[in-house]
């Protein structure tokens, strides 16, 4: 905003920068305005996605999905996943399309025994369990949290290893 000092009054006035009421601004606002539920729509489909998964192969061979490991590893509601709907790169996506609404591993902290950890668990559902470029950057920043606030890290490792069409780096 910008402010002009009115000569009849003692009290600056203020005028907005931008002329909201001009025909350019009224149409830009237009195109790119969403509602909030539009905005968010793509987000809650992958959520849901997230909250139907089929784990009753697993199931059946006394096996449990990752987040439901993380989920008995936790004190009950004190777990916080770090970037629960980041998804594969698209380098993977273009090389072999996936409909899998996240990537393959759960990170996140909580607490253990009243204890804050951090905990990383693969899910061996998706890719089976390689690490790609997303699942490293979500790695790498829990990392740097346990590292700055002194937690333990558990690691609960059931994957292939790293995905090489992605060229994984070493962090």
């Amino acid at each position: 905003m910008s402010v002009s000092k009115n000569t009849n009054q003692s009290k600056p006035t203020t005028k907005p920068a931008i002329n909201t009421s001009s025909s350019v601004y009224q149409q830009a606002a237009g195109r790119h305005n969403l509602s909030m539920s539009e905005a968010l729509q793509p987000y809650l489909d992958r959520k849901l996605a997230l909250d139907n998964l089929d784990y009753s192969k697993r199931h059946a061979r006394g096996q449990m999905s990752a987040a439901e490991r993380v989920e008995l590893l936790f004190d009950k509601g004190t777990f916080t996943e770090i970037a629960p709907l980041a998804r594969e790169s698209d380098l993977a996506a273009n090389t072999k399309p996936s409909e899998t609404p996240r990537d393959g591993i759960v990170v996140g902290y909580g607490k253990v025994n009243g204890r804050m950890v951090g905990a990383a668990a693969y899910d061996i559902q998706f890719r089976g369990g390689s690490m790609g470029k997303v699942c490293e950057w979500k790695f790498t920043r829990l990392k740097r949290l346990i590292k700055e606030q002194g937690f333990p890290l558990v690691i609960m490792s059931e994957g292939t290893g790293a995905r090489l069409e992605e060229e994984v780096s070493s962090q």
